[in-house]
């Protein structure tokens, strides 16, 4: 029986959270998560996904914020005596101290084929990139971020439409069954882990509310993939000026068309960032390269979610119909 002790906090973490639960040679002996934070309007503390799924599973949870010299965590954790540490999104870096506690040390799961993508936004940069697949890896967690040699790694395809909640629920899904085998096959020697190759590495940075900001320059490929990268936080948004009144606009679903070229006579005139009339209920943002964003969905500033359609012919001065 391999005794562990699993830190995680958002949803991500619940398929690996189960799925150790589930097997009959792996005993959780605790569950470590995050705090209480304020979720909604109402700014209501509310557990972690991981908490509540831990209390439903009946595992006892301990929610920590601050390990760095923390005697008290330190003591507590001590005292489970595991085996090995099982590390999913928990949001803060294990100190040394608590990384020597277990007898065969932490194992982390992280959603890219390391050493590429380190950091904490590798499902949304693969998606930004371009990239056609991605991967997901175990590893044994050390002193510095994702550097840790690899226990295993599986490739997964990214799909021409898929958005981080997609991709992230796949990977989460097929994470869970490559930790499980990665923490088996470590703990009986049947796999010896190795060090990642430096001359690959590349880090992904933290995403800020200002990322989301769309840059119309930009090619439409460029912001239809920004647009499901950074779905559903951020959001990909723009500014409007309505006579020098700003309008806030996310935009939530999109498509890259050919260039203005096979719309209008006259592309030239059509600057990025302009929106565009294409036919009956069709509209589209002029980019970079001369191409055109076609939108589908939108959320104006404070309010819900509606057709690009219904937003358009409520605020009309943002149309500059294309004539043939």
């Amino acid at each position: 029986m391999i005794k562990i002790v699993f830190f995680g906090t958002p949803e991500f973490a619940l398929s690996s959270l189960r799925a150790l639960t589930a097997h009959g040679e792996i005993a959780i002996q605790a569950v470590v998560t995050q705090p209480d934070k304020p979720k909604g309007r109402s700014l209501q503390k509310t557990p972690s996904s991981v908490a509540q799924c831990a209390e439903e599973l009946g595992l006892p949870v301990i929610k920590i914020e601050n390990l760095i010299n923390n005697q008290e965590v330190f003591d507590q954790l001590s005292r489970y005596h595991a085996d090995l540490y099982a590390v999913v999104a928990f949001g803060v870096i294990l100190p040394s101290a608590l990384l020597a506690l277990p007898a065969r040390g932490a194992l982390n799961l992280h959603p890219s084929l390391l050493p590429r993508y380190r950091g904490s936004s590798p499902i949304q940069t693969a998606i930004l990139n371009g990239d056609t697949e991605t991967g997901i890896t175990v590893m044994l967690l050390d002193e510095k971020m994702d550097h840790g040699p690899i226990v295993a790694q599986h490739t997964v395809q990214i799909n021409t439409n898929d958005t981080s909640p997609t991709l992230s629920d796949r990977l989460s899904i097929m994470g869970a069954q490559l930790l499980v085998k990665g923490m088996l096959d470590y703990s009986n020697g049947k796999v010896q882990p190795y060090a990642q190759d430096e001359r690959y590495v590349s880090y992904t940075k933290q995403i800020s509310k200002d990322d989301g900001r769309i840059e119309w320059t930009k090619t439409s490929k460029e912001i239809a993939r920004q647009i499901r990268a950074y779905k559903p936080w951020p959001g990909s948004w723009t500014i409007l000026d309505n006579k020098g009144k700003p309008h806030t606009l996310k935009i939530i679903d999109a498509v890259p068309l050919s260039t203005i070229a096979d719309y209008a006579q006259n592309p030239l005139s059509h600057t990025p960032g302009k929106l565009i009339q294409l036919s009956r209920k069709r509209y589209a943002f002029v980019c970079g390269g001369s191409t055109l964003l076609e939108i589908f969905t939108v959320q104006p500033a404070n309010r819900t979610t509606m057709s690009a359609d219904s937003y358009i012919r409520g605020n009309l001065w943002l149309i500059d119909t294309i004539k043939k």
